[in-house]
């Protein structure tokens, strides 16, 4: 900070003083602002010391007590040249350097954005490259192509779950992965919500935040799912909240994941829902 004076240098140090004893950096410098040599100089010391100006303030001010009619002309004179001329040639010295920094820094930000367009496009390849090798992997697992028939479910889906979850035929029942997953509801024992229901998370957390994601893509692509999860919001007995049903449609997933795989058939939107469930979302649509 630069705190101009043209007379009253003990007040300046005084203010000077308080700066610098919060912490702040400043310096004082004596010129009169109606003076254009004196600011040019001021603003180039100022630039040398700072490298920059953020904020200019045009606060520098005089008045004179007499009475209108008693006033002279060279009074007159040095107000309206320090509160008119001393804001111009501030504006005037300062107001370039402003601009010049902008440009610059919209120079610097176009750099950037740049830098990060191609670091964007470099990440896209990758990524391209890691779907493409993914697929490959996928292809030589047998079960993978019953799981990516699920419409809304991806390569990068897939492979995530077949790495959480290992070789599907150690499994013998698709709770056994619900429980994995920490997808299992347990009693809420806090003092406010004591007797409610809430997700268990005693599992793996990446395996769990996968099946969310994925349900959240589902009940947007997927007709079945869609309806199902519209279901678990609107039934009349114990309808869900949207998180509770999010998680619901996690375990269905987890439990369609599991059949195709052991039955190695594609998914069937006639087969995902069942007669009794598409008769209890029917009724609720009449």
């Amino acid at each position: 900070m630069n705190l101009n004076y043209s007379k009253s240098e003990d007040k300046a140090k005084e203010v000077l003083k308080e700066i610098q004893d919060k912490g702040g950096e400043a310096v004082i410098y004596k010129a009169d602002v109606s003076v254009s040599k004196e600011v040019n100089n001021m603003v180039e010391d100022v630039m040398g010391i700072f490298g920059k100006i953020d904020i200019l303030v045009n606060n520098a001010g005089i008045t004179d007590p007499r009475f209108f009619l008693d006033i002279k002309e060279e009074g007159w004179n040095r107000m309206i040249n320090i509160h008119l001329k001393g804001t111009f040639n501030c504006c005037g010295f300062v107001v370039p350097h402003m601009i010049k920094m902008r440009k610059e820094g919209l120079k610097g930000a176009y750099i950037r954005l740049h830098s990060y367009h191609d670091e964007i496009e470099f990440l896209k390849g990758q990524l391209e490259t890691i779907d493409k090798n993914m697929e490959e992997l996928l292809k030589k697992i047998d079960i993978a192509e019953y799981l990516l028939s699920i419409l809304g479910i991806g390569i990068i889906t897939v492979a995530g779950f077949l790495t959480e979850v290992g070789d599907l035929a150690n499994y013998s029942h698709f709770k056994q992965i619900q429980k994995l997953a920490g997808l299992n509801i347990a009693e809420n024992q806090s003092r406010k919500h004591k007797g409610k229901a809430k997700n268990s998370k005693r599992g793996r957390p990446e395996l769990r935040n996968l099946l969310y994601k994925s349900s959240l893509t589902l009940v947007a692509k997927n007709k079945e799912f869609k309806a199902l999860y519209n279901y678990f919001l609107k039934r009349p007995k114990n309808p869900l909240k949207a998180k509770q049903a999010l998680i619901a449609i996690s375990v269905k997933l987890v439990r369609v994941m599991f059949a195709l795989a052991k039955k190695r058939e594609n998914y069937d939107p006639q087969k995902v829902l069942g007669e009794y469930r598409m008769m209890q979302i029917n009724q609720l649509a009449a």
